[in-house]
């Protein structure tokens, strides 16, 4: 039988584990109104909850914040096509 894995407190929300054999994919992004460019922050984490992956950068251009964030998520995707993830994967 498996240890119940805890709920950790994040920002508003509990994040909570991925389940067995998930990746999970976390991503956010930073609109500044009159900016000419936007943060992007992810990270990937295995069902332990481990962290695979993470990044956070800055890219260049004016964006809404639902392309924003659909940009964070490209990034993320990236990413995990970069370090040879491979397996179902959820995400918020």
């Amino acid at each position: 039988m498996a240890p119940e894995q805890p709920l950790q407190s994040v920002g508003s929300g509990l994040w909570q584990f991925p389940l067995t054999g998930f990746f999970k994919l976390n991503v956010d992004a930073a609109v500044i109104p009159g900016s000419n460019h936007i943060g992007v922050r992810a990270a990937i984490r295995n069902d332990n909850g481990l962290v695979c992956g993470a990044l956070a950068k800055s890219i260049d251009g004016r964006f809404s914040p639902f392309l924003a964030e659909c940009i964070a998520l490209r990034e993320v995707l990236k990413l995990a096509k970069e370090l040879e993830i491979d397996g179902p994967c959820s995400g918020n």
